[in-house]
Formats: structure tokens, sequence, C-alpha cells
């Protein structure tokens, strides 16, 4: 067994496991990665969705002249004046281009994160087991 990737020398066929260490069928690891990439994509836009309208008040806030009057005396102001004169689509404008790279970045996060702890934590407990832990002295081998 190979404790690095997991998996077993099954002569042709190469046998992968899971996180619960059952066998993993190679065939439906492409509907997995898809999976990853679609979770992926939408928790980036969920996300950039809640979190889009604090950074256009913040936006606003930060560009307001300081030399004139203050257009917006805080952040609930900013907002309310906002909304009354824009509505809901005034919070959002220009979320699209941010929309979009939140979905790249948190899908490629979700691909290629997906087996890496899975194989970590393999490793360590086949390496446990394949290990007589009573023969062990402060991390050397008797």
């Amino acid at each position: 067994m190979d404790i690095t990737t997991g998996s077993i020398d099954a002569g042709n066929d190469e046998v992968l496991f899971d996180s619960h260490n059952q066998p993993k069928n190679v065939a439906n690891q492409g509907f997995e990665a898809f999976k990853d990439i679609v979770f992926g994509s939408v928790a980036g836009m969920v996300g950039k969705i809640i979190e889009y309208p604090f950074d256009t008040i913040k936006v606003r806030l930060q560009s307001q002249h300081h030399q004139s009057p203050l257009q917006y005396a805080g952040p609930l102001d900013c907002f309310k004046q906002s909304f009354v004169k824009e509505g809901v689509a005034g919070l959002y404008r220009g979320v699209s281009a941010p929309l979009v790279g939140a979905a790249v970045e948190n899908s490629s996060l979700f691909f290629s994160v997906r087996e890496q702890p899975n194989q970590a934590f393999r490793g360590l407990k086949l390496m446990c087991r394949s290990t007589d832990l009573r023969k062990m002295r402060l991390g050397t081998h008797i």
C-alpha cells in the first residue's frame, strides 16, 4: 500500500480510498470534481452577494471629500440615503465582475483542497496501524 496516495496496487486496476477508508470508484471522481466546482462557485457567489452591499457603503464613505460638508453622517445614514435614492440595485451596482471572481476563486479552492486533508489523515492512520506503538519510545523505534 502506498501511504502517500492511500492506494493499493491491484495489478492493472488501482484501488483508491475515500476519507472513510472505503474503496473509491475512480470513474466517479469526475462527478465529484464537478460537484466541488459547482458548490465552490455557488458558495463564492452567495458570499459575495451577502458582502457586497457592505463594501459599497464602505467605499461611498471612504470617497467623501473631507474638506466639504460630509454627504453621509455614518454607515447607517449612507445605507438609508443610498437605498432611498437608488433602491436595492444601487447597493449592487458593479457586482458582476466581483461575483465571477468569487465564483472562480472558491471553485478552485474547493477543487484543489478536496483530497489533500483526506490523504494526510489517511497516511497518518496507516502509519499508526503499521507501527507497534508500544515499541516506540520518544519518537524512536527499539
